[in-house]
């Protein structure tokens, strides 16, 4: 009778252990994301200040590029504005 409650317990330690794997791998990829995002987020800022006569011009560019990126992005993964589509089964 102990044989089946050890053959569970070997499941139960596998399915933890790949769901540790996929936890550790999205962490990776929002990690790597956040990363991008800051990337991206400095060479804006770098560029609209580096041309920029005054800090009021220099706002200005960083506000126009950054509602530049929201369209761009939403319409490259097929969204306009709204929550992303869920699947009803």
């Amino acid at each position: 009778m102990l044989r089946p409650c050890s053959l569970r317990a070997g499941i139960d330690a596998k399915e933890r252990e790949a769901s540790d794997k996929l936890q550790k791998l999205i962490l990776e990829e929002l990690h790597h994301r956040i990363k991008n995002t800051l990337a991206t987020v400095s060479a804006i800022a770098s560029q609209s200040l580096r041309n920029a006569p005054s800090t009021e011009h220099a706002q200005q560019a960083i506000e126009g590029r950054f509602a530049g990126i929201g369209p761009g992005s939403r319409s490259a993964f097929g969204r306009r504005d709204g929550p992303a589509p869920t699947s009803k089964k």
